[in-house]
C-alpha cells in the first residue's frame, strides 16, 4: 500500500479512484496499526477534501468491525482526537459512530451527545438528539417497571420528534418516533391507536425504501418498522374465525419466527436494541394476547402436534404456544377490560364484579347498563378535574377579568351544570361567621340528591391573610357533615403570580387548622401544571376521618 506521503502527491481524481476501487484491496494485506494510522493521518489533515475524509472515516469503521483495527484505537481516536472537528458532516458521522460504541464507553459518549445537543448547528443538533434517543431507546428495556418504562419510551419519542422538526426529511427519526408510540399504545392495550400508527410507519416504510439507491440493504429502522407490522399482524389474529386452524398456525408461526430472526449486521448496538425491543413486545403485548385469545385453542393444538407429517419449526412453535395457554406466569389479561379500567379509574371491584356477573348470565344489555352507571358515578379526581377546567375558562374570557365574586361564582355554576353537576348555589346551611344564623355557601355540589362538597371562592388582589382565613373558616362551619373533598378556589390579580403562590403555600402550610394538619401537597399531579394557575392541597384529621382541601389559585386578566 502506498504511504501516506504518496498518498498526498495524489491529484483529486487519484484519490477519489483510489477510495473507490484500491482502498479495500490494498488494506487486507496490511497491518491494524499501519491502516489505523493512514486513516488518522488522511481524517484529521485540514487540508484534505471532505470526500476523502468520509471515505477514511468510513474506511476506519468498516475495518474497526472487521478486527482489523482494534475498537479500543477507534473508540479513543472519535472521542479524543475528533473533538475540533469543523466540517458539520464530518462532525454529524463522528457523532454517529460513536453511538454505535456505546455499550463500551457508556458515560463518555452519552456526555458527548447531551453537549451536541445545545450546538447553534441545526445538523448537528439533529445527529446528536437522533443518537441519544437511539441510546434511550436501548436503555429503556432495562426499566422493569411498567409504568417507568412507558413513561421513558414518552421522552424518547418526544427526542425523535426533536429531530424530525429541527431537520427536514429525517425519516429514520420519524419512524422511530412512531415505532416508539406504537410501543407506548401497545403496551397500554391501545389497539385502535396502535393501528392507525402502524398506517403511518407502513407509509413512511414505502417511502424509504423508494429512497434506496441500487436496492441495498435496509437501514435498520425500516427493518425494525417491518417488524413492528408483523407483531401487530400476530396481536390481530382473531381464531374464533378460523376455518382451517393448521393452515392459520403455520401463518401465525412464520410471522413470529420473522420476529425473533429479525438479524441487525451492521453493528451490535442495532442488533442488541433490536433484539431487546423484541423481547420486550413478547412479553408485554404478544404472549398475553395469546393466552387470551388463543385459549380456545388449546384442542386443536392437541390434535396438530398428535400428527407426524408437522414442520419441527411448526411442532416447536406449537409446543411454545401450549406453554404460553397453560403458563401461570403469564397474566390472562382481557384486554378491553384492561382498557377500561386504565381509562376509567372511578369502576372499583365491585362495579367489575357486577358486570362480569352479569356477562357470565349472558345478559349483555344489564352489564353495559350498570358499566355506564359506575363510570358517571362521581368522584372526587373528576371533580377536581372539571372544577380547574371551568376554572380556565373563566381565565381565558376577557369579559370577566375585572367581575365580583358572586359573578365569577356563577360562570364557574354554569360550566359545572352544562357538565350535568347537580348544585345548589346561595345554599343557607351551617352556622355564619356570627354564629347566630346559618352560613351562606356559594356552591353546594351534590351526587344523587345527596350532598358531597363544597365550593368556596374570593376575589383576591394581594395575599390578604385575614380575608382568607375568613374563607378557609367558612369551609368547616359550612360543612356541619365532614365531607371528604371540598375546594377552595381564589381568582387573583396580582403582578407577581409566582411570589403570591409561595407566600399562600406558607400561609396554608402554618394556619392553625380547627382539626388536626396531616399532609400539605403542594402541586396535585402534572396534569394541572400551568404558569397561571396553581394547585395544592391541605388533608386534616377529622373526628379520625381524613377532609381535604383543594386550593385552587388562578390568574386573572389585566
Amino acid at each position: 500500500m502506498i504511504s501516506y506521503n504518496e498518498y498526498n502527491l495524489k491529484n483529486l481524481k487519484e484519490k477519489i479512484y483510489f477510495w473507490d476501487v484500491n482502498f479495500i484491496q490494498e488494506a487486507k494485506e496490511l497491518d491494524g496499526q499501519y491502516l489505523f494510522s493512514f486513516l488518522k493521518n488522511v481524517i484529521l489533515d485540514n487540508k484534505e477534501t471532505l470526500f476523502c475524509k468520509m471515505s477514511a472515516l468510513k474506511e476506519m469503521l468498516s475495518c474497526t468491525f472487521l478486527d482489523k483495527i482494534k475498537q479500543r484505537k477507534t473508540i479513543g481516536f472519535l472521542l479524543d482526537e475528533m473533538i475540533d472537528c469543523s466540517e458539520e458532516l464530518l462532525e454529524c458521522y463522528r457523532l454517529k459512530y460513536l453511538a454505535l460504541f456505546y455499550q463500551k464507553e457508556k458515560d463518555d459518549i452519552k456526555d458527548i451527545l447531551i453537549k451536541k445537543c445545545n450546538e447553534n448547528n441545526d445538523l448537528i443538533k439533529a445527529e446528536a438528539k437522533y443518537q441519544l434517543g437511539l441510546i434511550m431507546f436501548f436503555e429503556s428495556n432495562d426499566i422493569s417497571d411498567k409504568k417507568d418504562f412507558l413513561n421513558e419510551i414518552l421522552k424518547t419519542q418526544k427526542v425523535f420528534n426533536e429531530v424530525s422538526c429541527i431537520e427536514e426529511n429525517r425519516i429514520d427519526a420519524k419512524l422511530l418516533g412512531l415505532i416508539c408510540a406504537y410501543v407506548y399504545s401497545s403496551v397500554r392495550v391501545d389497539w385502535e391507536n396502535s393501528n392507525k400508527i402502524c398506517q403511518t410507519i407502513k407509509e413512511l416504510i414505502f417511502k424509504g425504501l423508494l429512497f434506496q439507491i441500487n436496492n441495498e440493504l435496509s437501514p435498520f429502522y425500516i427493518d425494525i418498522g417491518k417488524n413492528i407490522l408483523t407483531i401487530q399482524n400476530i396481536i390481530s389474529k382473531t381464531p374464533d374465525a378460523w376455518i382451517d386452524y393448521k393452515k392459520e398456525f403455520n401463518k401465525l408461526c412464520l410471522d413470529f419466527y420473522a420476529i425473533l430472526n429479525l438479524g441487525i449486521k451492521d453493528n451490535d448496538f442495532y442488533s442488541v436494541l433490536t433484539r431487546r425491543m423484541n423481547e420486550r413486545l413478547e412479553k408485554e403485548v404478544i404472549e398475553p394476547v395469546f393466552k387470551y385469545n388463543f385459549k380456545a385453542t388449546l384442542s386443536k393444538i392437541e390434535v396438530i402436534l398428535s400428527e407426524n407429517e408437522n414442520d419441527e419449526k411448526i411442532i416447536s412453535f406449537l409446543k411454545y404456544l401450549k406453554d404460553i395457554l397453560l403458563s401461570e406466569n403469564v397474566p390472562q389479561t382481557n384486554y378491553h377490560q384492561k382498557w377500561i379500567k386504565e381509562n376509567f379509574p372511578m369502576l372499583t371491584e365491585d362495579d367489575w364484579n357486577t358486570f362480569n356477573r352479569s356477562l357470565d348470565q349472558s345478559n349483555v344489555s344489564e352489564a353495559i347498563y350498570n358499566l355506564i352507571n359506575a363510570i358517571q358515578k362521581l368522584t372526587p379526581q373528576k371533580l377536581l378535574k372539571d372544577i380547574i377546567y371551568s376554572c380556565i375558562k373563566l381565565q381565558a374570557n376577557p369579559s370577566y377579568k375585572d367581575k365580583l365574586e358572586d359573578e365569577r361564582n356563577d360562570y364557574i355554576r354554569d360550566i359545572l351544570s352544562a357538565q350535568k353537576y347537580q348544585l345548589r348555589d346561595q345554599t343557607r346551611q351551617g352556622t355564619s361567621q356570627g354564629g347566630k344564623a346559618s352560613g351562606e355557601i356559594d356552591i353546594l355540589i351534590l351526587d344523587k340528591n345527596m350532598p358531597y362538597s363544597l365550593f368556596e371562592a374570593l376575589n383576591l388582589d394581594s395575599l390578604n391573610t385575614n380575608y382568607l382565613n375568613v374563607h378557609i373558616d367558612k369551609i368547616f362551619k359550612y360543612d356541619t357533615l365532614g365531607y371528604a373533598y371540598n375546594f377552595l378556589v381564589s381568582y387573583v390579580k396580582v403582578k407577581d403570580f409566582d411570589m403570591f403562590w409561595k407566600k399562600y403555600l406558607s400561609h396554608i402550610k402554618n394556619y392553625k387548622y380547627p382539626y388536626p394538619l396531616k399532609k400539605v401537597e403542594d402541586s396535585i399531579g402534572d396534569d394541572y401544571f400551568y404558569s397561571n394557575l396553581k394547585t395544592a392541597s391541605t388533608t386534616l384529621i377529622r373526628n379520625g376521618v381524613e377532609t381535604t382541601i383543594y386550593h385552587i389559585c388562578v390568574l386573572m386578566q389585566e
